[in-house]
């Protein structure tokens, strides 16, 4: 039973870091689409250069920093996801390799 609970526990920790990623990175698109927007309003020259500025510093964030931390999130999400079932495979695999040399071992 405590097993079950841990893969429980690891499921929902993984699914957690893929929302926080897909969130990080809908929250910057709708940044980047809303000053793409703003831009093509009347707006004074100031108020131009202000949403330029904020589009093109979300563009560099969303390059250097969102992309890769999102990649990040999903990646870690997705292997703590697959963790018990990636851990079952190895330790059948070298329960297996002891097995074999112990046989060879007795023979």
């Amino acid at each position: 039973m405590k097993l079950m609970e841990n893969h429980n526990i690891t499921r929902c920790a993984g699914l957690l870091l893929i929302f926080s990623a897909l969130s990080i990175w809908l929250i910057s698109i709708i940044e980047l689409v809303s000053n793409e927007v703003m831009l093509t309003q009347n707006l004074s020259m100031e108020e131009v250069w202000r949403y330029e500025g904020a589009l093109k510093w979300w563009k560099v964030v969303y390059n250097t920093t969102i992309l890769p931390a999102t990649a990040i999130l999903t990646v870690s999400g997705i292997l703590t996801i697959l963790r018990p079932k990636l851990l079952s495979i190895f330790v059948q695999k070298r329960a297996l390799g002891k097995l074999e040399q112990n046989i060879k071992e007795t023979l």
